[in-house]
């Protein structure tokens, strides 16, 4: 048997369903203290696969955010390939930021609400977008508007 938050990696090669695989897995504990199993099937032979899959995750989510959560990448319909790199680095820099004001704003006094399920209203992305574009919409509210700013500008080097 083996701990939570152990990855555990079988050596022997799998055939699910016709495709040989190895297995890789992970037992963890979720926010209601229940264990849950991450299981991913792979032609890696070696224990690299859970961490390429939380890799592919976090492309997978920053993806969601250019298109349908905040920044409809999508509805430009932009054709030339100059412009949609201007654009794709503007869209990442504004996502950071957007991002870096809600990490900011949970942990220094404004959490994002937590509902009955047990899981944010919002991601630390979307919490931090919204506030960042009501600080730009509002210019009534300058004192936001420069923190906002400042968020992004005062970031810690490490």
């Amino acid at each position: 048997m083996y701990t939570v938050n152990i990855t555990f990696h079988y050596p022997k090669i799998f055939n699910i369903d016709g495709k040989w695989v190895y297995l890789t897995s992970m037992k963890a504990v979720n926010r209601e203290g229940q264990i849950e199993f991450a299981i991913v099937a792979s032609f890696n032979p070696d224990s690299s696969a859970l961490t390429m899959y939380k890799d592919r995750w976090q492309i997978k989510t920053m993806s969601k955010a250019f298109k349908t959560s905040g920044f409809n990448f999508e509805d430009t319909h932009l054709t030339d390939p100059v412009r949609i790199a201007k654009l794709v680095a503007l869209v990442c820099i504004a996502s950071m930021w957007a991002y870096l004001v809600g990490v900011s704003r949970n942990d220094n006094g404004h959490p994002v609400v937590i509902k009955k399920h047990g899981r944010r209203a919002f991601s630390l992305f979307k919490f931090g977008l919204i506030f960042v574009a009501h600080s730009l919409l509002n210019p009534a509210s300058n004192k936001d508007l420069r923190d906002c700013v400042s968020k992004f500008c005062n970031v810690p080097r490490k």
